[in-house]
């Protein structure tokens, strides 16, 4: 969950106070109880809403991930996800402005004639635009999304000369505004593929595929010995700046109730230990000082949204500073950056490696700490979870590789903790329980 953070001093109290009634819960359904309704056919009350996640865009904008619970009127209860974004200036020009660009040809996500939609609301009080997922004037490919015609036409490309793509749907996996969207299309004979939606900037659908074909010449292919690999690229769409990829079969090892702990951290152990050993395809070195900046940035803007757990906060920061910068330099090497259980699929024989957009030349034992930390997380939520599991992890890795010196992952990993107690400092299902996670930073 690598994600990154600006830096607050700009913020006025003005901003900060308006930020702050967008991550209560109570104040925010308040105020959609008065704007917003949820879009045809489901029609009902707004029982509840919960935040999400809190994404910096900028100096002074952001973007809160919702989760609101909807009642239709015969009892019949559903979870909606929404994004707000929060900038200054007219939230209802904003707004506006926003569905003119939907409704251009290129985007197509809505219609020409449609002058109001319910899948954007202006929400004053917030300096808000409350927008549902799939709609992102930046990412055009999600033209595919909305347009069942353009999907069809992709998967006709694509599908196996036998196969009749017909009745395409589309399912959204993942949206992170502004950045991506993951979808996967499907033809009513079953056929899918995953289609990766990316911002029109720099070449990056085309980088993407360069990465996991490198990957997958490196060993990471169908052939594998061990049975991990990449996806396969099966095209791109210049036009719209996507990335289709093979539909891989399984469930993330998060998802996946049936392993038990021990054999999760097992192959993960292997998936990771794979990729360490590869030649790199990418030249982007991480150093240490973007690690801390980045930290110091997400303590910043949390301390000023959550003053209660400022000090540990700032304690935690010191603390991984100190073991950070005290350990010596290691020899880069192909490093995921986003290493964790929900980055590798499992079908109960072949394992799956995916979500390269952050490999870089680093540290290595930024992905144990990484993924090891994630597993604390995972304990503290009430996930399935074992005390040997950290040790099974590292003895599954030197299968493959020589793990990092022990002190070197501990100080990663109480890295990762600190971040993640930033990041889920204002989830509603988590936020009493962050004190906890920061506890577990050694000193």
């Amino acid at each position: 969950m690598k994600t990154a953070a600006r830096s607050v001093p700009a913020l006025s109290e003005d901003r900060l106070a308006v930020l702050r009634r967008a991550i209560d819960p109570r104040v925010v359904q308040s105020v959609l109880e008065r704007h917003w309704r949820p879009a045809h056919p489901f029609s009902g009350r707004l029982a509840g809403c919960a935040v999400y996640r809190l994404f910096p865009r900028g100096a002074d904008r952001f973007v809160v991930k919702y989760l609101l619970t909807l009642v239709s009127d015969n009892g019949e209860r559903r979870e909606q996800l929404a994004f707000g974004e929060i900038a200054p200036g007219d939230a209802r020009a904003r707004c506006a402005d926003k569905l003119l660009r939907l409704r251009k040809s290129r985007r197509g996500q809505i219609p020409k004639g449609v002058r109001h939609s319910p899948a954007l609301t202006a929400i004053p009080e917030l300096d808000m635009v409350l927008v549902l997922p799939g709609y992102d004037e930046k990412l055009p490919g999600l033209a595919l999304h909305h347009q069942p015609e353009r999907a069809a036409a992709l998967l006709a490309r694509l599908a196996p000369q036998e196969t009749a793509v017909l009745d395409v749907c589309s399912e959204i996996l993942n949206h992170r505004p502004g950045k991506r969207c993951i979808l996967r299309l499907r033809s009513a004979d079953g056929f899918s593929v995953v289609a990766r939606v990316l911002k029109p900037v720099d070449d990056r659908h085309h980088q993407n595929v360069h990465v996991m074909e490198a990957l997958r010449r490196a060993g990471l292919d169908d052939e594998s010995p061990d049975g991990v690999r990449v996806p396969r690229p099966l095209g791109v769409d210049d036009g719209l700046s996507v990335v289709v990829l093979e539909d891989v079969p399984g469930c993330t090892l998060h998802d996946d109730r049936a392993l038990p702990p021990l054999r999760k951290a097992a192959i993960a152990a292997t998936a990771i230990g794979r990729l360490h050993g590869l030649a790199p395809p990418v030249s982007r070195h991480y150093v240490l000082t973007e690690e801390l900046a980045m930290l110091q940035e997400w303590v910043e803007l949390t301390r000023c949204l959550r003053s209660d757990i400022g000090r540990p906060l700032d304690r935690a920061l010191a603390a991984v500073t100190r073991r950070l910068t005290a350990l010596p330099p290691a020899p880069p090497s192909l490093t995921h950056r986003d290493f964790y259980d929900k980055q590798v699929i499992h079908d109960g024989e072949r394992t799956v490696l995916i979500d390269f957009d952050t490999l870089s030349l680093a540290d290595p034992a930024m992905d144990l700490g990484n993924h090891i930390a994630h597993r604390r997380l995972a304990a503290l939520r009430g996930e399935p979870w074992d005390a040997d599991e950290d040790a099974a992890f590292i003895q599954g890795y030197s299968m493959h590789r020589t793990p990092p010196d022990p002190l070197r992952i501990d100080a990663w990993r109480d890295a990762t903790l600190l971040r993640l107690a930033c990041l889920y400092a204002l989830r509603s299902d988590f936020a009493d329980k962050v004190p906890e996670l920061l506890a577990g930073i050694a000193d």
